[in-house]
């Protein structure tokens, strides 16, 4: 934890079972947002590879909602961090939060594109 010495009621927090509890969500969750990313790619690829074989018209609005989408989320995210408020060095967990709380957008809007276009 760069290299700073922990005291031991930061030791104790570290140790706790919701902090093991808290990290294993966060990486249920990044796991799922990786998976309904690479369902999302796999759609956008498809509808591309689609109009390229049939010769219809690039799916234009698609494209520039995958932009937009992307530029939304990561201010959510940074947004999200913020309000998280962690006191990394006094509270362990606190690091956990922030990532859980950083990574909800990109989650739902991940969620959300993969059930869209399935």
């Amino acid at each position: 934890m760069s290299g700073m010495p922990m005291d031991g009621a930061a030791l104790l927090r570290l140790m706790d079972p919701r902090t093991a509890l808290a990290a294993w969500r966060l990486w249920t969750q990044a796991a799922e947002t990786g998976i309904h990313a690479a369902m999302t790619i796999q759609a956008r690829l498809a509808m591309i590879a689609t109009a390229m074989a049939t010769g219809r018209d690039f799916p234009v609005t698609e494209s520039w909602q995958m932009v937009a989408e992307k530029q939304q989320a990561m201010m959510e995210s940074a947004a999200a961090a913020w309000r998280a408020n962690p006191a990394f060095a006094s509270d362990p967990r606190a690091l956990l939060r922030t990532a859980t709380a950083g990574l909800r957008p990109y989650r739902r809007k991940t969620r959300s594109n993969a059930r869209r276009l399935a």
